[in-house]
């Protein structure tokens, strides 16, 4: 049997890789915040599933965690796969942005992240029958291509990215593998969770840009994107082929959303995205 742990599982790409993994006959650890999630994703994946109930944030949580995990396993058994893919974003322009905002998403994202795999990698070590597991990082496209609204959440994921990197690295003598999955836009709920937050900049400067950005994310970016189980099948492939890439974009339109924004000179970049959203001094003039 293989176990894989997936963080945040309660919707999006999470709850797919739940689903997914179990089609492939593993046994899939999935951590919720809510009760009423656990018991929900229980009732509707069965015995191939079992939930762990906590937050990223909760050190505490995490520990008791491990040690249920550890009871699940069997004698010589280890986790095949942890897969860290809890997260959160908090869009807005930076100006406006509070401190607890900010430090929430790296706290989420980065630190989180972080004490999770800290926490479990004991688990993904080699035992007498098993080879050693790997780690998948949900990353984003947005690590490397940074839009404005999304300055945090970008910056965390880069942040990960360069950990990523480090621990691959420190891992490799454990035989520990760690990679990096850059994703698109998918086709899920968490831009129409995020899009009412255009309201607290109603009597700003940057209200008009950030409505269209996150409403036009709503209408056409989002329900062109990825599905939730193609990103769940990639990083199935991640976990199971023998030589997976260290980092790959996924993303639904690669060509012109990756390869031709990474290329362009960041100045090009800039005035490209500032005529899409209106943020030139011109369109300013008057107001």
């Amino acid at each position: 049997m293989r176990y894989i742990l997936v963080t945040g599982v309660s919707s999006g790409i999470g709850y797919a890789c739940v689903a997914y993994f179990i089609e492939q006959g593993c046994h899939v650890f999935g951590s919720v915040r809510k009760p009423e999630d656990a018991a929900r994703l229980s009732q509707i994946f069965g015995a191939n599933y079992t939930p762990l109930l906590f937050d990223v944030t909760d050190s505490e949580a995490i520990r008791r965690a491990v040690e249920v995990v550890k009871a699940k396993l069997g004698e010589g058994e280890n986790l095949f796969g942890l897969v860290v893919n809890a997260g959160i974003q908090i869009p807005g322009p930076i100006l406006y942005l509070t401190r607890e905002e900010m430090r929430y998403q790296f706290d989420v994202n980065v630190f989180g992240t972080l004490e999770v795999i800290q926490y479990f990698v004991p688990l993904l070590r080699e035992t007498g029958q098993n080879k050693p597991g790997r780690i998948v990082h949900v990353g984003s496209t947005s690590a490397a291509i940074t839009l404005p609204f999304t300055s945090f959440y970008s910056a965390a994921k880069s942040a990960m990215h360069s950990l990523c990197d480090t621990l691959r690295r420190e891992l490799m003598m454990y035989g520990v593998d760690v990679i990096d999955i850059y994703v698109g836009p998918v086709n899920n709920e968490l831009v129409a969770k995020v899009a009412p937050y255009k309201e607290r900049y109603k009597a700003t400067d940057y209200y008009a840009a950030i409505t269209m950005r996150l409403e036009g994310a709503l209408k056409k970016n989002i329900p062109k994107g990825l599905l939730s189980e193609e990103v769940a099948a990639a990083i199935f492939r991640s976990l199971t082929v023998p030589n997976p890439k260290h980092r790959f974009a996924l993303n639904k339109d690669w060509f012109n959303t990756w390869f031709i924004p990474t290329l362009l000179p960041h100045r090009v970049l800039d005035r490209i995205v500032a005529k899409k959203w209106k943020m030139r001094p011109q369109d300013f003039e008057g107001r």
